[in-house]
């Protein structure tokens, strides 16, 4: 498969007066299908209230994490803590069950195909398969995807994040048991000496 690939062009700096910590402050939370939550909230609210303003859509929903600049929001520090503000973007992930990860069933067609969903809305197939390490696959991404310079990406399936605790011990796609097709989130995470954050914007084109 043939990508192609181009780096969005950074907006203009936006200066202005410093914020009143107290005054009322509306906080975007998306799903990276679109879906669009805003919550009203103030820059000392902690980071677990957001939860509360993404109202579940089915029963089979039982809870949400949320990613800020591709990491998870602290529920114990405030808004303000954390740089989150009336420009910021909160991502919710829902939560279906108490998924916990194992191998595929055998007997099951093994991953060929692997659909990963950026945080702009894209969705992007790519070939995969159940050796592949989650390490490699960061690589592929970094280098066919032309990521921004010092940044790196997580990945997400069913609300867990490959290669980190408490599943560090798993590397590969297999090891997950992800099903041929399945779907994975993607998030960029900005390195310490990289230039600001912004909004995953690959542009690609199959």
């Amino acid at each position: 498969m043939s990508l192609k690939s181009s780096v969005m062009k950074l907006p203009p700096k936006r200066w202005g007066p410093p914020q009143d910590e107290s005054a009322p402050l509306i906080v975007k939370i998306k799903t990276v299908q679109g879906r669009l939550y805003k919550a009203h909230v103030s820059r000392d609210t902690p980071g677990h209230k957001l939860e509360g303003y993404c109202k579940p859509e089915t029963d089979r929903v039982v809870g949400c994490r949320l990613i800020c600049r591709g990491l998870d929001i602290d529920p114990e520090k405030t808004l303000k803590e954390q740089n989150i503000d009336k420009n910021t973007t909160v991502y919710r992930i829902r939560l279906y069950g108490n998924y916990v990860p194992e191998p595929c069933d055998p007997r099951s067609p093994p991953i060929e195909t692997l659909e990963v969903l950026c945080e702009n809305g894209q969705s992007i197939l790519i070939s995969a398969h159940p050796d592949d390490s989650i390490d490699a696959l960061q690589k592929r991404i970094a280098n066919e995807w032309n990521m921004l310079l010092g940044y790196s990406c997580r990945f997400f399936y069913n609300g867990v994040a490959l290669g980190e605790a408490p599943y560090s011990h798993l590397h590969t796609l297999g090891d997950y048991g992800i099903p041929d097709k399945g779907s994975i989130i993607l998030f960029q995470v900005k390195g310490s000496t990289s230039r600001d954050y912004k909004e995953t914007l690959f542009k690609i084109t199959n």
